[in-house]
């Protein structure tokens, strides 16, 4: 771990938990000195690529540190954080209030169903607005009447679990009709319709700045955000501030009838082995509460596995932007598991014609065409190098049983 990447952890442990003594340590403070100016931009740009920056703004020990220049960045990149949260806010509010207006029961899924719970809530970057239908046979009605309101299309769709349209502002609002894209596995694709079907059960009203919100209830609300970080892990991964914002979730106090809610889900996606990590990780190196999590963690967790868990995170940035070479993670490095993943892209490529068998030879061949010319001309990488990358961090995949 490189000085720079450890003394972002020691900052957001910080603000995570209100306690800036864990930054009087001798580590800590022996590591700063060390710490040059370029290594104070590496820093930045590094809490900045993980959407994290605005958060450790509010650090006194690190602004102090920065030159006048970095002060001037750092604050102008979480203002223009603060200043969008707020419009976000406000829109969420607004459309899911069309929603419910007519006849749509919603929920609000991570950014400010996330947010909430942040001491300074405004600083917690969102990009979009996500709002799940509960109704799965609603999301053709919930279409209409945005689009009705001055809402259009995005002109190429990037998924098939939601419908994204975007405002005359250029904010993208997503429309789930489900928590995540398909996996490669139809039992478990089945488990999760189930599990959203409940969702419309467990809807909580809030009130916050003035604005009114729908999100679920915490057992639910915890789950999307967990297979959320899955979904991404799966792909090309993801970064620090989904950590951040589990370890936020679950240093309240929730009560154990949503706890329980929330691992029977996890245990109905067979999750429990990477939620155990991941939350270890959080208890390990943000701050988390293992007092408050116990329920999910297993007995023993392998010291060496969470620091590979924690060094691809950091190396993957926000959802994997880092390196061109991330894609996917395999099962494992044989073929038969780069085939099964091969077949599921073609799926989730083309969910629609993948239905007839007949079809899948071209299906196929349209998938790799695709993929080869993506890797040449837009990721501007090779397919052995995306290949390499994707058999080595099947290995972590591997020992979290997912």
């Amino acid at each position: 771990m490189k000085n720079y990447e450890y003394i972002l952890l020691k900052l957001l442990n910080a603000q995570l938990t209100n306690n800036n003594k864990i930054l009087a340590c001798d580590m800590f403070t022996k590591t700063v000195i060390q710490l040059s100016d370029n290594d104070w931009w590496n820093l930045i740009k590094l809490a900045q690529n993980h959407s994290v920056l605005s958060i450790i703004a509010e650090n006194n020990i690190f602004i102090n540190n920065c030159n006048n220049l970095q002060k001037e960045y750092v604050f102008d990149e979480a203002n223009k954080v603060v200043m969008r949260n707020y419009r976000l806010l406000w829109l969420a509010s607004k459309y899911q209030k069309i929603l419910n207006d007519a006849g749509i029961e919603s929920v609000l899924i991570k950014g400010f169903a996330t947010a909430i719970y942040y001491d300074i809530p405004e600083v917690r970057k969102s990009g979009d607005i996500d709002i799940l239908i509960t109704d799965k046979s609603k999301i053709d009605k919930a279409i209409y009447v945005l689009l009705s309101k001055g809402l259009k299309y995005v002109d190429k769709q990037h998924s098939s679990h939601h419908i994204e349209l975007v405002n005359d502002k250029g904010i993208t609002i997503e429309l789930h009709q489900t928590l995540a894209e398909h996996f490669d596995n139809k039992h478990t694709d089945n488990e999760l319709q189930n599990i959203v079907k409940e969702y419309k059960e467990h809807i909580e009203r809030v009130s916050f700045l003035g604005n009114t919100l729908y999100i679920p209830s915490d057992g639910y609300n915890a789950f999307s955000l967990v297979v959320h970080m899955l979904q991404h892990y799966l792909r090309a991964g993801f970064g620090l501030k989904l950590l951040y914002d589990w370890v936020v979730f679950w240093n309240r106090t929730i009560c154990d009838t949503e706890k329980e809610r929330f691992m029977y889900c996890v245990k109905q996606l067979h999750m429990t082995t990477f939620v155990s990590a991941i939350t270890s990780i959080c208890v390990r190196y943000l701050g988390l509460s293992k007092e408050k999590v116990s329920f999910m963690i297993k007995e023993k967790e392998d010291k060496t596995l969470l620091y590979a868990i924690m060094m691809d995170i950091i190396e993957a940035e926000e959802f994997g932007y880092s390196d061109k070479n991330r894609m996917v993670v395999l099962r494992d490095s044989g073929i038969d598991s780069l085939i099964r993943e091969f077949h599921h892209q073609m799926i989730i490529n083309y969910p629609k014609m993948s239905k007839y068998i007949v079809l899948w030879p071209i299906l196929w061949g349209l998938t790799l065409i695709v993929f080869l010319r993506n890797n040449k001309k837009v990721r501007h990488t090779n397919t052995f190098s995306i290949l390499k990358n994707a058999s080595k961090r099947s290995q972590i995949r591997k020992k979290m049983e997912i």
